[in-house]
């Protein structure tokens, strides 16, 4: 704010001088002498309008600003030549030499106004006389200034003048001062100056005052088209002069390729049909040529030449100006220039056409690298936001994943590393409850499928509910991993229990052999000493020994559905066989427990409640069908691929 208000107040004392150089308008237009000091040395200047009182960079602005020339790089020189009206002609000269303690500059200008026939006050011929005027000007710009944070550039140039009219003869002295301002706004600069402060000439002892003029001027530079390598400039002047009245100066200029550049201006102190300028300059930072033409009037047009010559390192590498150089350079600055805005597409644009045609170039590869990093910097905050949001939501899962991603994007990121560990510590915990639940659904599963084999008598029942106690105490303390043991623990007691099933059935199938061997061997001998005849119902015959052998061979390899089939024939034929009722039963039996192991709950139902008609008293079996019935899996999931 305090800026801006220095910045207001330079203004003000500008317009104050103005005022105060301006109090002779009343003399009347071009009533001052030294009226050669208001031509324009620059056809460039002069195309534009005579507007250029805030441009900062280049001569051609010289006469309008002593600070116009603040921004120089590199030593340059300007020469001029001017067609002016009738035989007038025009000279102009200036050379800048850019130090680290400023812009020092020095300028020449000669007008000459033709030949005339000279006559004394009796108005008889003395001769011919030829009229000229001169300026030598010395003068200090600097670059830069503490005062409004290094944005303000000043510059002071003194002149003297020398006059020759003939007879009569005059010289003076003048000096200039002016100030250039950079605005926070890119591209836009502010310049003020007042010119041609002095004592005025003298000719014959009598004065004559300079004209005095006060500038206040803003320009524009920076619209560029750079996919074409084309940009755009724009001055708007106020002149307040002491000899004329107000008027305002208005140039713009399209520059192409830094080779070619086209002006058009407008002057408003001229009549309506004389206000316009043209102008076209050809070159390159080394030479470059201008012309600059007024319109038409009474007295002709008003044609204007200069050549513009730079020196320094490199400035007058051939290679550089016409060759591939000049456009790597280019493309180069173009790149810097998008990559600085932000505009990365464009930025890469450039800096591939110059890896074409230089496949090393550090800097493109430099620029492309930063693209890159500027890339990934931004998908890191697109995914880092998405982040924060899964966090807030409690979604750790979610956010846990996209803070990897982050952080593999943009690693020293202090801002993102301080939520991954937020997110780390939440999803941490979330796991371990998850666990957790996962292990208890465990222990429910393992304690419900214990339950098939409890009150059965098994020795390793006791061990089995040791195992099931620790693994809920351990879940309650939160040791997920030492539970998980205990459960795994579990699952294989009730493994072996299975396996003392499977020995008791195959025992009691082998006493149920033992005692049909003997019965058999008894018929063989005919020894029953005891007991009434046996009934032959019972007996089976050759076919039914077959088949019983075969469904005890497909049981005892698990074929139980292949067992189970030859002994129903074996009992539909004869339903008094004992051992193949007894064989079927326990077959039942068995392939109703794998039903239940493999969760197909209906399957084993019914296996079991088919086992339990062919023997009634089976207590344990006829508890399992109980369970079974009022247990909810019979509806649950694990029951819907029967």
């Amino acid at each position: 704010m305090r800026k801006g208000m220095k910045m207001l107040s330079l203004i003000g004392i500008g317009l104050f001088a103005g005022r105060w150089v301006c109090d002779a308008q009343a003399k009347g237009v071009g009533s001052s002498a030294g009226q050669f000091l208001n031509l324009i040395g620059s056809a460039k200047a002069m195309s534009m309008g005579g507007a250029g009182t805030a441009l900062g960079n280049d001569l051609h602005g010289l006469q309008s600003n002593a600070a116009s020339i603040s921004g120089m790089q590199n030593p340059k020189t300007l020469l001029s030549q001017g067609l002016l009206y009738q035989d007038m002609k025009f000279s102009y000269g200036a050379y800048a030499q850019p130090t680290r303690y400023g812009v020092p500059v020095m300028e020449y200008m000669n007008v000459s106004y033709g030949d005339y026939e000279s006559t004394n006050l009796n108005r008889m011929e003395t001769g011919s006389q030829s009229p000229s005027s001169r300026m030598f000007g010395l003068g200090w710009s600097t670059t830069g200034s503490s005062i409004l944070g290094n944005r303000l550039r000043l510059g002071v140039i003194a002149r003297y003048l020398q006059s020759y009219m003939g007879n009569a003869s005059a010289s003076g002295s003048t000096f200039s001062i002016g100030g250039i301002y950079n605005t926070r706004f890119n591209g836009v600069t502010v310049g003020a100056s007042v010119n041609h402060l002095g004592s005025g000439l003298k000719y014959s002892g009598e004065s004559s005052p300079l004209p005095r003029n006060f500038r206040l001027g803003l320009s524009y530079l920076g619209q560029e088209f750079r996919t074409i390598n084309a940009k755009t400039s724009y001055c708007l002047d106020a002149v307040a002069p002491n000899d004329g009245t107000v008027h305002v100066l208005a140039g713009a200029e399209f520059n192409l390729y830094d080779l070619v550049s086209f002006q058009i201006g407008y002057v408003g102190a001229e009549n309506i049909q004389n206000r316009l300028r043209y102008g076209i300059g050809i070159g390159v930072q080394a030479l470059q040529l201008s012309y600059a033409v007024s319109a038409d009037n009474s007295l002709g047009a008003s044609h204007r030449l200069t050549i513009d010559v730079g020196f320094g390192k490199g400035i007058w590498n051939i290679g550089q100006i016409f060759g591939a150089e000049r456009l790597v350079k280019r493309d180069t600055l173009n790149a810097y220039h998008y990559l600085k805005k932000g505009n990365t597409g464009k930025a890469a644009l450039f800096a591939k056409r110059v890896l074409k045609r230089r496949p090393n170039n550090e800097a493109a590869v430099g620029i492309i690298e930063e693209i890159e990093r500027k890339n990934l910097v931004s998908m890191a905050s697109d995914i880092y936001y998405e982040a924060l949001k899964s966090y807030h939501a409690k979604q750790f899962t979610d956010a846990h994943d996209k803070m990897n991603q982050v952080r593999t994007l943009d690693p020293d990121n202090r801002e993102y590393n301080k939520l991954y560990e937020k997110v780390e510590t939440a999803y941490t915990a979330q796991l371990k409850q998850e666990a957790l639940e996962l292990v208890a659904v465990a222990l429910t599963q393992m304690e419900s499928e214990f339950k098939n084999y409890q009150y059965l008598n098994l020795p390793q029942e006791e061990e089995f509910m040791q195992a099931a106690q620790s693994a809920h105490e351990l879940i309650t303390n939160g040791d997920y991993e030492s539970a998980n043991r205990s459960i795994s623990n579990g699952n294989k007691i009730i493994n072996e229990m299975v396996l003392a099933l499977q020995d008791r059935a195959r025992e009691r199938e082998r006493l149920i052999a033992e005692e049909r061997r003997k019965y058999s061997l008894n018929q063989i001998q005919g020894t029953i000493v005891k007991g009434p005849e046996p009934d032959k119902t019972q007996t089976p015959d050759k076919v039914d020994l077959e088949y019983y052998e075969q469904a005890k061979e497909h049981r005892q390899n698990g074929r139980h559905d292949e067992a189970i089939r030859l002994l129903r024939e074996v009992n539909a034929k004869n339903k008094s066989y004992a051992a193949g009722k007894e064989a079927l039963r326990n077959s039942l039996k068995s392939r109703g427990i794998v039903h239940f192991r493999a969760h197909a709950y209906k399957k084993a139902l019914r296996d079991f409640e088919e086992s339990y008609k062919l023997e009634p008293t089976d207590v344990v079996l006829r508890k399992w069908i109980s369970d079974l019935k009022a247990s909810p899996v019979l509806t649950d999931a694990g029951s819907k691929n029967e």
